[in-house]
């Protein structure tokens, strides 16, 4: 099996998921869209948190989304408001095609930023391209999956990918056999790793610390 494709497939019904749901706030007194935000909220602030604690010197985070991708928008206006608190100036930058990569990694270059890679279907597909410009550029880089580190990329955290694709099978069936994703339980991941590419900081001439090295789950030298 082609574990993109599933990964893909997985990101895109999410991604739907949460799309359907957002709207429905304010309009029903099912409460799935707004533990979404929370649980979106809270998860996006804690990798802000250990992007900062990975890289103390960082006074400036690049946000890279997809501009067709309404969880972009989503996760940016969520994660604003712990800029100040964590003493640091956020930004996003969005494309809308891959040929947009080159441009705008030299933007972020040159605003002497470190990157938080969102979540998305099209940038997992291009992950080595991404680590490759992360690195070409000396970007100390987030990312949502593990994948990404494994490809090169310096820290992960996010859901254990595992335990979510299978938790995940049952909701996408009852979706694609027509139930209201507002209709249905809500299924928030309990595993969290975060995952660290020592070899990586040592390219950008970063010493991770001791307590990042602690944390992690997956430590690859």
């Amino acid at each position: 099996m082609n574990t993109d494709i599933v990964t893909m497939s997985i990101t895109n019904m999410i991604t739907k998921v949460r799309s359907l749901s957002h709207i429905r706030i304010g309009t029903s007194t099912h409460h799935f869209g707004i533990s979404t935000r929370t649980y979106g909220s809270e998860l996006a602030r804690k990798r802000l948190e250990l992007l900062k604690e990975a890289v103390p010197g960082v006074r400036r985070i690049t946000l890279l989304g997809n501009i067709a991708n309404p969880f972009s928008a989503f996760s940016w206006n969520e994660v604003q408001p712990a800029g100040p608190s964590l003493g640091v100036e956020l930004r996003l930058f969005t494309i809308s095609d891959l040929g947009e990569f080159p441009a705008t990694f030299a933007a972020i270059d040159q605003s002497r930023s470190a990157l938080f890679v969102l979540s998305d279907a099209l940038f997992n597909a291009a992950r080595r391209e991404i680590v490759r410009l992360a690195a070409q550029h000396r970007l100390p880089s987030m990312f949502e999956a593990r994948e990404f580190v494994e490809a090169g990329g310096l820290l992960a955290y996010g859901p254990n990918i595992a335990e979510m694709t299978r938790r995940s099978a049952s909701l996408i069936v009852k979706i694609i056999k027509g139930a209201d994703p507002g209709d249905l339980p809500i299924e928030q991941p309990t595993m969290f790793e975060l995952t660290v590419n020592v070899k990586t900081g040592k390219t950008l001439g970063i010493t991770l610390p001791a307590s990042a090295l602690l944390r992690a789950g997956t430590v690859i030298e």
